[in-house]
């Protein structure tokens, strides 16, 4: 048995199951808030779930000199996803899971070995700004609550993770309920990384939480018709020095969407009307983006795919590959330095939740 194995083989065993039920708790900063997924794996996150959440954490973890401690990257199986506005926080299968939490800024790997025992569950991360995550036995519930954040949310079965936006520094602070029973942990259960992996992002202003969507609609556009638009992807991205956000929002047929960057919000504009694929693909490339929003630039890509499509590695010639964020029924990516806009040079592998390959050819003719 590796190091690794040895490490999280006590706690392991005490989480080894057969059958897999997720539910991903959103709790605001002021607490509360629930919601159930399907049986079987979830669909993938809002914002980098393809690759730049994910790799941010990859990146950090080789950095650090600690790839022994956890899977390889291309083995990474997300189980629950938290997406807020300041995060993206993904469960990733292993023997104990493990959490890969970003910010703006910051990354968060959590230590698999420093995992808390809690009855027949284990408390898995508890961060600085509030970040928790637990898993239980399949069959019991878990819970976490932080003092002062409200009351506690529907217990969830098998695994959560909650964003509290408070600051536990106390493990008396925590409230693990597993199979309705209230326990105070031990400990807390600390990230083995936590960094500053963008110094280039500047931090984001105390009590700035609004909505992205909202502030794209509130600027002006003509000959835009009423939408009921629902974000369904924030693609993050650079923009200079900076750092700017892609908002992707559909309506029923129709894809669209904005940008929010140092300068402010883009307006929101429809993108294309119409169905998802060519009968030769299972997704649509929008032609050069910038051409509907030329604020954003030739550089970001989107799209609609179908839902049989978890992911997207694209390859422009002979260049490395690199993944398109899928979520939501749509993709977007930022196109590395020096590739052409143009999707008719790109070529696309598209891979079902297993790893199947549903589709390889050229993004569009």
């Amino acid at each position: 048995m590796s190091a690794r194995g040895a490490s999280a083989a006590p706690v392991a065993a005490a989480l080894a199951a057969v059958a897999v039920v997720v539910l991903v708790l959103v709790a605001a900063q002021t607490g509360g808030g629930s919601g159930p997924a399907p049986p079987g794996p979830p669909p993938p996150a809002s914002l980098d779930l393809g690759g730049q959440s994910l790799d941010r954490c990859a990146l950090a973890i080789g950095a650090a000199g600690l790839a022994d401690r956890y899977p390889d990257r291309g083995s990474w199986r997300p189980l629950a996803v938290l997406v807020t506005d300041d995060a993206v926080v993904t469960l990733l299968e292993d023997d104990v899971p493990f959490v890969c939490a970003t910010g703006p800024r910051t990354v968060r790997v959590s230590d698999p070995a420093a995992a808390v025992p809690v009855g027949p569950a284990a408390l898995l991360l508890t961060t600085a700004d509030g970040v928790l995550a637990a898993v239980a036995p399949a069959g019991a519930t878990v819970d976490v609550a932080v003092a002062g954040t409200g009351p506690p949310a529907v217990a969830a079965e098998r695994y959560l993770l909650r964003a509290t936006g408070a600051t536990p520094t106390r493990p008396e602070q925590l409230t693990v309920t597993v199979a309705g029973a209230a326990v105070v942990p031990d400990r807390l259960a600390p990230p083995a990384l936590d960094l500053v992996d963008r110094p280039w992002v500047p931090p984001r202003p105390a009590g700035d939480t609004g909505d992205l969507l909202d502030r794209c609609r509130a600027v002006p556009v003509a000959g835009e018709p009423p939408r009921t638009w629902q974000t369904v992807h924030l693609l993050s991205h650079r923009r200079g020095a900076s750092t700017a956000v892609l908002l992707v929002a559909v309506d029923t047929g129709t894809i669209g969407g904005c940008a929010v960057g140092p300068a402010g919000p883009t307006p929101l504009r429809t993108w294309r009307v119409g169905l998802i694929g060519d009968g030769a693909r299972p997704f649509t490339w929008l032609p050069r983006p910038g051409e509907v929003l030329p604020d954003v630039g030739d550089d970001l890509a989107a799209g609609l795919v179908q839902p049989a499509v978890a992911r997207m590695v694209v390859t422009a010639g002979t260049g490395p590959p690199w993944e398109a964020s899928v979520a939501g029924g749509t993709f977007a990516t930022q196109l590395p330095a020096g590739v052409a806009p143009d999707p008719r040079g790109l070529t696309v592998r598209a891979l079902d939740a297993v790893g199947r390959v549903v589709y390889e050819g050229p993004a569009a003719d």
